[in-house]
């Protein structure tokens, strides 16, 4: 599944949400309802012009919500709560899924109101969103653990989680409608869950593809760090300027260029030409100068030329061409690098060999699963590299 939704049409919707094991389907109750502002949710203002201050930016607004958020909810739980190191930018919902998040994610879909009529996601992990709703309920800590290791947000859990949200939304409504230019209100409409791997960038699930303003934070409850938090913002609703195609759309020539400097002899390339212009064997997808190299240099005594692509270029725009082959070289065999093999599996069917220094059994067949040919436990020998070289490109072309 791409995603998961939990609808609030009656007592019976149910989210479906996915372990490691297996899915359980959970009910859930109707979180359709608009969040008052906090009474202490944001730091006072001046009541003069306190509605017309075009000179805070959103950047401060965005801070003094977080304020609001540690006290409000540290509040509600009865511990303290950072959410430090906040960092606001644009991007696109490919980079978002891609570079963002990770690990099956909760999203509070919003509503906001007011002088802005538009759609907003804040995101949790699902393993966050359980711990931080136990804390609520006061489960003992044993018992908190083995719900966290289960993904068990049953619907103790999901009552819990809505009234977190809810806080956590009064804060940004406080904020936002006296300090914005524009008055909004956020109002949760409905909890959804999702893999970001298994999220189609091309769908308007969870989100549609456009650019965001997001605000990310870490999240600690008590001296626990968890993950990250994301409230999720359309760049163009608040005036903000959507993200250039430029990274996409760079001249062929200039990638030939940096592509052609890996190589020490640059009549390796073959005559034919590959996707978007490019005239190689193999393509490496990789943002490791390191392990790329041990790769080029058994590529290179096999008299292959190659390409080499970061993952935050557009892959599928150079697949398949005439490439013979895809290296796909990760420096943590997650989520991320999951998402990745999908992509290059769903553009070509060209074989796809994974590198990476943390493979398990069950990262292995997942990797099967999803279209890897064959992996590569790294460090490798040069002999290993070949091995691999050979068997998956040499002998298929004769």
């Amino acid at each position: 599944m791409s995603d998961t939704t939990v609808g609030n049409e009656g007592k019976d919707s149910s989210v479906s949400i996915d372990t490691d094991d297996q899915t359980h389907d959970l009910p859930i109750n109707d979180s359709s309802q608009e969040v008052e502002s906090q009474e202490h949710a944001a730091p006072s203002a001046d009541d003069a012009g306190k509605s017309d201050r075009a000179d805070i930016d959103i950047d401060s607004l965005l801070d003094m919500s977080r304020r609001a958020i540690e006290e409000e909810v540290g509040a509600l739980l009865g511990l303290e709560m950072t959410c430090g190191g906040i960092e606001n930018k644009i991007v696109t919902k490919q980079d978002f899924f891609l570079n963002e998040v990770s690990g099956k994610q909760v999203i509070a879909n919003l509503d906001l109101i007011g002088d802005i009529d538009t759609n907003g996601w804040f995101f949790m992990r699902l393993k966050d969103t359980i711990r931080v709703s136990g804390s609520l309920l006061m489960i003992p800590k044993g018992e908190l653990e083995q719900a966290v290791n289960d993904g068990d947000f049953s619907l103790d859990y999901q009552d819990a989680y809505d009234e977190i949200v809810n806080i956590i939304l009064g804060g940004y409504s406080s904020v936002f409608e006296e300090q914005y230019p524009k008055k909004i209100r956020f109002i949760n409409r409905e909890l959804t869950s999702v893999i970001p791997m298994k999220v189609d960038i091309t769908s308007d699930r969870p989100m549609p593809d456009q650019s965001y303003y997001i605000s990310g934070m870490k999240l600690t409850l008590g001296e626990e760090e968890l993950g990250k938090i994301h409230m999720v913002l359309p760049a163009a609703d608040f005036g903000l300027e959507p993200l250039s195609s430029q990274a996409d759309t760079s001249s062929v020539s200039q990638r030939e260029e940096s592509a052609n400097d890996m190589h020490e002899n640059p009549s390796e390339n073959r005559s034919h030409e590959g996707a978007s212009g490019f005239s190689s064997d193999v393509l490496i997808i990789s943002d490791s100068d390191k392990e790329t190299q041990c790769i080029a240099d058994v590529l290179r005594e096999n008299g292959l030329s190659f390409t080499q692509l970061s993952y935050k270029e557009n892959v599928k725009s150079f697949l398949p061409g005439n490439f013979r082959a895809v290296f796909l070289v990760m420096e943590q065999v997650d989520e991320q690098s999951f998402a990745m093999v999908i992509k290059i599996a769903s553009a070509c069917s060209l074989p796809l060999i994974a590198t990476g220094s943390d493979w398990t059994r069950s990262k292995v067949i997942k990797a099967a699963k999803y279209g890897v040919n064959d992996i590569l436990l790294m460090p490798a020998e040069s002999s290993d590299i070949n091995e691999k070289v050979q068997r998956n490109i040499v002998r298929m072309a004769a």
